[in-house]
């Protein structure tokens, strides 16, 4: 009688543990997942926005490693954007600078195919294919494999771990200034960062100033940084809906500037640099400038932070 009842007791515990087994599955890559139920979108939002760059990147030349950034995950379909040799960024100064991927997800795991026509080769550009594997949420191991190579150049096929692009990442960054700004419609709660990049070139004593969107960690969202002026410095950033779609864009004045002395140089215009948002990116728009004190283009006094009352959905960085 003990015998039977231990038996069943055994079955039942057996039968209980095997099906707890099979609820969650470790595959190949080391990622869990339900075999049958894919992950929630919401499971991936720490992957978006971000700029990924390989792991050991040391922040020179890219190497023609290719760097992304995930632009919706929604219904298991993964979209974004990517650029190979470069640094990707959701701020661009043409329009053909970023190629575009897109795929299905399945346990966890993102099967795209990419393909960047740069407007400039006959053979269409670089095309292939990735596999993305999302770990911890700041480690993405990525697959890659290139159908074609443009212009000869030995992209690298391989698999590779990927991480956040940091403000660490930028040499000889210095002066940083956050502002908070809540809400920036796709980009959610963000910082918007100024900075200078002074290499200490003694030769051509040149500074550049800088300026980010970044997440609370630190990680760059967007950088703005491309063009601007040597020996100039960011006195004012204006944030509203310039061409009326409804989503904020960003408009960054500039001035020149004497870093040893401290002083806007007179007598020489201020710059504009308006950059749209439009899809997840900020395509720069015009450039332009403008008399120090010119009507309603006079700035107020610097290092000072609030909204501007008299225009709805407006706010200053007054620098």
């Amino acid at each position: 009688m003990y015998k039977i009842r231990f038996l069943i007791i055994l079955v039942i515990s057996i039968i209980m543990l095997c099906t707890g087994l099979t609820g969650c599955v470790m595959n190949e890559n080391n990622a869990y997942s339900s075999p049958s139920n894919d992950r929630d979108s919401n499971d991936f939002n720490p992957y978006l926005k971000k700029i990924w760059v390989v792991k050991d990147w040391d922040g020179g030349s890219h190497n023609y490693h290719t760097s992304f950034f995930i632009t919706e995950i929604e219904n298991n379909v993964i979209k974004g954007k990517f650029s190979t040799g470069a640094v990707s960024n959701s701020c661009v100064y043409r329009p053909d600078e970023l190629g575009n991927f897109s795929g299905t997800i399945s346990n966890g795991i993102a099967h795209c195919v990419f393909i960047h026509d740069d407007g400039y080769s006959d053979d269409g550009g670089y095309k292939g294919k990735a596999t993305l594997v999302f770990r911890e949420k700041n480690v993405i191991e990525v697959e890659i494999e290139y159908a074609k190579r443009l212009n000869a150049l030995n992209f690298r096929n391989g698999k590779y771990l990927y991480r956040p692009y940091n403000l660490a990442d930028i040499a000889d960054i210095d002066s940083l200034k956050k502002h908070s700004f809540p809400s920036l419609e796709f980009w959610g709660n963000v910082n918007f960062v100024t900075a200078v990049i002074d290499h200490n070139d003694k030769v051509e004593n040149k500074i550049y100033p800088s300026a980010y969107l970044t997440n609370e960690n630190d990680d760059i969202l967007c950088d703005f940084s491309t063009g601007f002026d040597a020996n100039t410095k960011i006195v004012d950033v204006v944030i509203e809906d310039i061409n009326g779609n409804g989503l904020k864009d960003v408009k960054i004045i500039t001035a020149s500037y004497d870093y040893k002395a401290g002083l806007v140089l007179p007598d020489i215009p201020y710059t504009d640099w308006i950059f749209l948002q439009i899809d997840s990116v900020f395509y720069y728009e015009a450039r332009g400038t403008f008399k120090q004190g010119a009507g309603s283009k006079q700035l107020p006094t610097p290092l000072t932070f609030n909204f501007n009352s008299s225009v709805p959905n407006t706010r200053h960085l007054h620098l």
